[in-house]
């Protein structure tokens, strides 16, 4: 009773519980996941940090998608480690440090093909991002990267108070010590840091430190999809199924970073160990020398808390005064482009053929359901509306004058029985004679009438428009209606083709809407495209065959569906498949390099090589990502000497030397 219990309070507040005001505390959520494995546990634990681990891989990644497999990879090894995390109430600070650990290797991974050790990236500071300018792209690096280096009571301290935004005394409640305790660890931090930047070349004080942490924690979370795809996987590793969930790309980041976790381990026990074993001979050896009768303390020993200072040479030259600082620069370029989103579908069953009627009239099906068919072959007959019709009550006339002749025959036999016993007359033998005549008169121009008809119906043979197999026939019917609004007929599984299926958020739907009613984009039937888990890029083209019929109401998402080819039938249900979406029409657009591009505030900026070589700061109006370019729509032109990269933080009215990329 108590797990339900528990498992319904994880359930409703799991959304709320981001910031910590549910009143767990992750300690006690990550002991019962590693004790009992509960999914509930492991869920509120990931959306409680999933902002805080995003942040972190999203600054040090370029790309996007990186840092989703870096988020992924990062919970993964938390499901993993789970039961050897020693101090729980400190996984803020855990998570913190294993996030920088794996968009480190994650780096290398994406450039090159293949991870690299730990050990020889971990010095490397973070990559900027491509929302900040250069200046503050650096203290982010350099802020995160110091961050991830401190002691884990002191990076704790500032882990939740600048990068999730708990007040002191939340922290100290959560950390289980007093408040005194939390401000003088995080004031040691704020210090620890100052010093730390300032030898990178960066003056802040204790007030701009803790600002320059928390402004380089403000990334935006996760979608809610992303977390429930981890939860899924974590729950399919804990039953011992292969986490199907995840790209191999993760799990292979996953078991990179846990081995090299594993090996750091190893070498900090072996230092330890080789630490001890040579203090005790140092000991040994010394008191052997105090007994053997030695005065003087041996040499090591004395000058280990004095090392001699480097003597400077007597012939060093001063070096020359720098001179103005080489930047390079990079003019802005017309290209075509299409704004576009990005998404996350999966793929479902292989694609499905609808075939219609082309016309009104009756429906002949002449193929039966679970067969193959091949392109071409005779699916089905329908014979126009009008002929049929036309047929059908020459048919029915002709029924009526057998049955009107058959009666007046039987009253005329009748007839001439009774007039031979004498009962009537030969009047009434005459009329019956005379009735029988005429209905067999009528029967026959009935019948010529209905093969007339008949010769007169046309008869049209719908094939199949692909291979595939008949999962689905309606049968013998007669169709009113055409086109999209008239009944299937034959339905064909097509065997070269795939649908999917991706979410959009209701901003993006009700946009797509508004420009789908402007003409700028075509809706069904438009192409989008698509990448698979083993490719680069976009290579892929599916087509758009419809929308959901009504949004859904706990995800607050609309279903778009889409058919992708597969001729080679290598793709399988439930793959992921990630899809670029065009929102708008292809135009000719100015673009810059992203390393060119820097904020302030909100707002975005580009320094620019001016007259006699003076930066100059340029205000910019941005359009969207075209690759590794930025679109500009207000503030460049063409000729304008952008600068890339510098190589340290720039002013107005500096003098630079400009050369080209």
């Amino acid at each position: 009773m108590a797990d339900l219990k528990l498992t319904w309070i994880l359930s409703r507040i799991r959304r709320t519980a981001v910031q910590g005001e549910a009143g767990i505390s992750d300690g006690a959520l990550l002991e019962r996941f590693a004790a009992t494995g509960d999914q509930a546990a492991f869920e509120l634990l990931v959306w409680r940090h999933q902002r805080l681990v995003f942040g972190v891989c999203r600054r040090v990644l370029h790309d996007f998608h990186d840092a989703e497999d870096a988020l992924q990879a990062t919970f993964l090894i938390l499901a993993r480690k789970s039961r050897s995390i020693s101090k729980h109430q400190a996984l803020a600070g855990w998570l913190y440090r294993v996030a920088y650990r794996v968009a480190l290797s994650a780096r290398p991974t994406r450039e090159r093909g293949e991870a690299q050790p730990l050990e020889a990236v971990e010095e490397v500071a973070a990559p900027p991002s491509h929302d900040a300018g250069v200046e503050q792209q650096e203290v982010r690096a350099f802020v995160d990267e110091e961050v991830s280096r401190l002691p884990e009571k002191l990076r704790t301290a500032t882990v939740l108070c600048y990068l999730e935004g708990k007040t002191v005394d939340e922290t100290a409640r959560q950390l289980g010590c007093p408040r005194g305790t939390v401000a003088s660890r995080l004031a040691r931090a704020r210090e620890r840091l100052r010093v730390r930047l300032t030898q990178r070349g960066l003056v802040l004080g204790g007030g701009a430190i803790a600002a320059a942490v928390t402004e380089a924690g403000s990334f935006a979370r996760a979608s809610d999809s992303l977390v429930s795809q981890i939860v899924r996987a974590v729950g399919l590793a804990g039953q011992g199924q292969a986490p199907a969930a995840v790209s191999a790309r993760v799990s292979k980041l996953t078991e990179e970073v846990l081995r090299i976790m594993f090996m750091q381990k190893i070498t900090k026990v072996a230092v330890v160990l080789i630490a001890f074993a040579g203090t005790f001979l140092l000991g040994g050896g010394v008191a052997l020398r105090i007994y053997a009768g030695g005065a003087e303390q041996p040499a090591a020993l004395a000058v280990a808390d004095d090392p001699p200072q480097a003597q400077p040479a007597k012939d060093q030259v001063k070096e020359p005064a720098p001179g103005p600082l080489p930047v390079i620069v990079q003019k802005p370029v017309w290209r075509e482009f299409t704004p576009f989103q990005d998404f996350t579908g999966r793929l479902g069953q292989l694609s499905r053929v609808d075939v219609r009627s082309p016309i009104a009239g009756f429906i002949g099906v002449t193929v039966q359901a679970n067969t193959n068919v091949r392109k071409g072959d005779p699916l089905f007959e329908v014979v126009a509306a009008k002929p049929w019709l036309a047929a059908q009550q020459a048919l029915t006339s002709q029924s009526q004058a057998e049955r009107q002749h058959q009666q007046a025959k039987r009253t005329w036999l009748d007839a001439q029985k009774e007039f031979e016993a004498g009962q009537i007359s030969t009047e009434i033998l005459a009329a019956a004679s005379k009735e029988y005549e005429s209905t067999g008169a009528a029967e026959k121009k009935a019948r010529e009438a209905a093969e007339q008809a008949g010769r007169a119906l046309s008869r049209i043979k719908v094939p199949s428009p692909t291979d595939g197999r008949v999962p689905y026939t309606s049968g013998n019917q007669f169709v009113k209606l055409t086109g999209t609004e008239a009944p299937v007929i034959v339905q064909i599984a097509s065997r070269d083709a795939i649908t999917f299926r991706f979410d959009m958020d209701e901003r993006s739907y009700l946009q797509y809407r508004r420009l789908l009613a402007k003409g700028e984009v075509q809706g069904v039937g438009s192409t989008v495209k698509t990448q698979l888990a083993d490719e680069e890029g976009f290579p892929g083209k599916a087509v758009i065959t419809g929308y959901d019929s009504q949004a859904n109401a706990s995800t607050g998402t609309i279903g778009v569906l889409c058919s992708l080819p597969d001729p080679e039938h290598i793709l399988l249900p439930g793959m992921f498949v990630r899809v670029r979406m065009p929102v708008g029409k292809t135009s000719r657009v100015l673009e810059i390099p992203q390393e060119c591009i820097q904020s302030d505030l909100g707002s975005y900026f580009v320094w620019v090589v001016g007259d006699k070589n003076i930066v100059e700061r340029r205000n910019v109006k941005t359009g969207g990502l075209d690759g590794d370019m930025v679109v500009i729509k207000e503030g460049l032109r063409l000729e304008d000497r952008v600068i890339v990269r510098p190589l340290r933080p720039l002013h107005a009215g500096e003098q630079v030397r400009p050369q080209s990329k």
